[in-house]
């Protein structure tokens, strides 16, 4: 079993990660947000006095040991390339523990492998994309809790102290999940012979919680104040049409999907799954380990706690995200092999029988390898206009600050590695004075953007220190300007200049002051020369 296990993740991961490092303009939406300041670490030159950058290096967004890790492999290998091998490593480590997690629930190899199965499949269907493919800090919350819950369970108290103690350092929300999860088990014990039998984890719990502190209690004052739930309802940027999505127009969308929700559409297969063998088994029979109980009620309760202090411990939904799919992962796993043993007696079907060969397997994954890689190659080319357009500005000079539509900015940093005065990946409404700034820039930014008006544009320049503006030319097409421009609020203020300008000073300028054109795409220095 093992076999067809290290032979599933062989494929989940070829298919996954190949294509991403062997192009170095393939990046996604969270390694643009989150990685680009981690070059200053092989060039202090870069980045200076950026808005952007010191809302990353402040560590309220990204843990001390997530940094310390970039810091060190700076000297050795690329920050991007770097996060995109780090999620091979962090999913062979899921899969590992998670095998050897299940084992030891489930009594028995069966167990671990399917534990181990299902999560590859969930890793190939949904996780890889949203939980490791970027290398960020949350990529790390898998193998932290599973191997914390492995460890605890085995009785392991060193190994589980020093998990705790990696979990405040690399994600600090999955810390408060094990912290829970112990908290929950120990009220069925004795509080004082269970901290007694168990001292050595307790000081990991205390090392780990003092970071955690230190990390919350500390906040540069270029930040403000962490915005509250009452502020955030009156947000537009909040709301369905916002930036950060929170409050969604209908209640079942919120309790159950997106940032504030249980996000149970991510174990919907799990219990999809479980159903027929609750069915089969029955209630005499099915098997439900109280870890796993402890799992799901300790991450309800941060969720409502999160919901109840709301941002202060960051989002709800990362308390349910991970927890509850390794919940009722190993729900299956520990009952898999009752309800083959069932399916055998009853109806006379045995599937391990039926499982194919080693050699059958192994050709249709070398099959499937190659199908799924020359499909990724031929749909998910990158935009050679827009590579051209990372390779020139990253010619300028370090110093140069690049405006433009929020979302032609995001890969600027990291793949030009330049500074822009506004991207959409950055623009985070939970911190007063940052987003108070962030704001003021971006209504500044859409007011140049779509002006008629030659000085008005000037005036936006000098007053941002702007030196160069890129302009895509489909932001002027009609049929671009007649959706949804932006998020909200920026989108309707948009439109606003739109319907009274008519015609813009960016879409209309001469070839011969642009100092680059590829494509829909251009560049215009903010002088008098190409203005005027």
């Amino acid at each position: 079993m093992r076999f067809y296990l290290i032979l599933f993740l062989f494929f989940v991961l070829i298919t996954k990660s190949l294509i991403p490092i062997s192009n170095s303009y393939v990046a996604s939406g969270d390694q643009k947000q989150q990685l680009f300041w981690m070059y200053k670490f092989q060039d202090p030159e870069l980045f200076k006095n950026d808005l952007l950058t010191a809302l990353l290096s402040s560590g309220k967004l990204q843990p001390p040991g997530y940094v310390f890790l970039y810091r060190t492999g700076s000297h050795f290998i690329d920050p991007l390339l770097f996060s995109k091998v780090i999620p091979i490593l962090l999913v062979i480590i899921s899969v590992l523990y998670m095998f050897r997690l299940g084992k030891s629930l489930g009594g028995g190899e069966v167990a671990g492998f399917v534990a181990g199965m299902l999560f590859i499949c969930d890793v190939f269907i949904i996780g890889w994309g949203k939980h490791f493919q970027a290398g960020i800090s949350r990529s790390f919350a898998y193998p932290l809790f599973i191997s914390f819950v492995y460890y605890f369970v085995n009785k392991k108290p060193a190994k589980a102290s020093i998990n705790l103690v990696l979990q405040s350092l690399f994600y600090p929300p999955i810390f408060l999940n094990s912290a829970f999860l112990w908290g929950i088990s120990c009220m069925r014990k004795s509080w004082i012979k269970e901290i007694k039998s168990s001292a050595i984890l307790v000081v990991g719990f205390v090392v780990a919680g003092l970071i955690l502190v230190n990390s919350y209690t500390s906040s540069p004052t270029f930040l403000g104040t962490l915005i509250s739930g009452s502020e955030a309802k009156t947000m537009p940027e909040f709301g369905p049409d916002g930036r950060s999505d929170f409050f969604k127009e209908h209640l079942y969308e919120y309790l159950f999907m997106g940032r504030a929700g249980l996000n149970l559409d991510k174990v919907s297969v799990y219990i999809a799954l479980l159903i027929p063998m609750g069915f089969v088994l029955g209630k005499r029979v099915f098997r439900v380990k109280r870890t796993v109980y402890d799992i799901m009620i300790s991450s309800l309760i941060l969720f409502v706690i999160a919901h109840i202090v709301l941002f202060k411990l960051h989002l709800p939904s990362r308390y349910v995200l991970y927890t509850l799919p390794v919940a009722f992962n190993l729900l299956i796993a520990m009952n898999c092999e009752g309800f083959l043993e069932e399916l055998r007696a009853r109806y006379g079907i045995n599937l391990l029988q039926k499982m194919p060969g080693p050699k059958m397997v192994f050709g249709f994954l070398l099959v499937a390898i190659i199908i799924i890689l020359g499909y990724k190659v031929s749909s998910s080319a990158t935009n050679e206009n827009r590579v051209e357009l990372y390779k020139f500005i990253s010619t300028l000079p370090k110093d140069v600050l690049i405006a433009g539509y929020p979302n032609d900015m995001d890969g600027v940093p990291l793949l030009s590695k330049r500074k822009v005065l506004v991207n959409m990946e950055l623009a985070l409404p939970y911190y007063s004075n940052y987003y108070s700034e962030i704001r003021k820039r971006t209504f500044d930014l859409f007011t140049a953007y779509y002006s008629n008006n030659p000085s008005e544009i000037m005036v936006f320049c000098k007053k941002y220190g702007v030196d160069y503006i890129v302009v895509n030319k489909n932001h002027f097409d009609w049929k671009f300007l007649n959706e949804k421009i932006y998020y909200s609020p920026f989108g309707e203020y948009a439109k606003s200049l739109v319907e009274k300008n008519k015609s813009f000073v960016l879409n209309d300028m001469v070839d011969s002051k642009k100092v680059f054109k590829k494509g829909t795409y251009s560049v215009i220095s903010c002088n008098k020369e190409s203005l005027n």
